[in-house]
């Protein structure tokens, strides 16, 4: 059997202007992940490691690290001292990271054009797994924040962190636009500005937040869904103002309607391990 993939390729053409994603079942009759590059297709899986390897028997790397960090067998600091496999980790976890990235692009690709198509069962499942996947990356830069002593390495994956959290709070409005909790959406974006601006403010580079394009992206997004769904003020909102009105009566009623929707006032809905 040959192992040219031409016609693999000739039958899935590359589309220049988009991201082109695709889910088909494997040999092991189990959902893959594909996506098509200019010279070929990466194939992941659609949980666990994108690859299906565990590492030392953990489903990640990161989490076979973060057990060593805990079991106080891990040793961060890269020099003369320590054995050439343990400098590799650091690597190997950008390896990882680079995985999920992939993955989580092409499933909220898949997740896009599923909800253009009204498959919303499919679009959340797939907004469901980028959300995970972008949670995987912020915690893995966590890690590396805490744990790594090489400044470099911490400070360049800082710099997509903001990138990353736009992911994650866009697969999680989606999920809350698909769920008809249109009010939740425009708090959970905002949310995610929120987190985004205090990355920036945490580095000393709050005069630089203005031209960060998650940024616009994420007031775009809010612009839309206010627009689409006609909502002029959110309950949270609406819960501020009546506050700063002293119109206590109403805001006691607007934080009923909060506290029944499971939702607790003040509370934003930012990504727990931002911070």
């Amino acid at each position: 059997m040959s192992k040219d993939i031409a016609n693999i390729l000739k039958d899935w053409p590359l589309n220049k202007k988009s991201v082109n994603a695709r889910i088909i079942k494997g040999y092991d009759n189990q959902p893959q992940l594909q996506l098509r590059l200019d010279c070929g297709i990466m194939q992941m899986y659609l949980d666990g490691r994108p690859d299906g390897k565990k590492p030392f028997k953990c489903q990640t790397l990161l989490e076979y690290m973060e057990r060593q960090v805990a079991e106080n067998k891990f040793d961060s600091k890269i020099d003369d001292n320590v054995s050439e496999s343990r400098k590799k980790y650091w690597t190997e976890l950008d390896r990882e990271m680079t995985q999920f990235y992939h993955r989580r692009l092409g499933l909220l690709t898949i997740a896009h054009e599923a909800q253009d198509a009204k498959n919303n069962e499919l679009a959340m499942n797939c907004y469901q797994r980028a959300a995970r996947d972008a949670e995987f990356t912020l915690r893995a830069m966590d890690f590396i924040r805490d744990q790594c002593e090489d400044e470099e390495n911490v400070e360049e994956h800082e710099r997509f962190r903001p990138f990353v959290v736009w992911h994650w709070t866009v697969a999680q409005t989606q999920q809350r636009i698909l769920a008809q909790d249109f009010d939740l959406a425009i708090e959970q974006v905002k949310a995610g500005m929120g987190t985004i601006a205090q990355v920036y403010e945490d580095h000393g580079l709050a005069k630089w937040l203005k031209h960060d394009p998650s940024m616009a992206e994420l007031r775009q997004l809010e612009k839309q869904i206010r627009k689409r769904y006609g909502i002029n003020a959110t309950l949270e909102e609406q819960l501020q103002r009546a506050l700063a009105n002293e119109d206590y009566e109403n805001a006691a009623s607007i934080r009923d309607q909060l506290k029944a929707r499971g939702r607790f006032p003040g509370k934003a809905h930012h990504h727990k391990g931002v911070f």
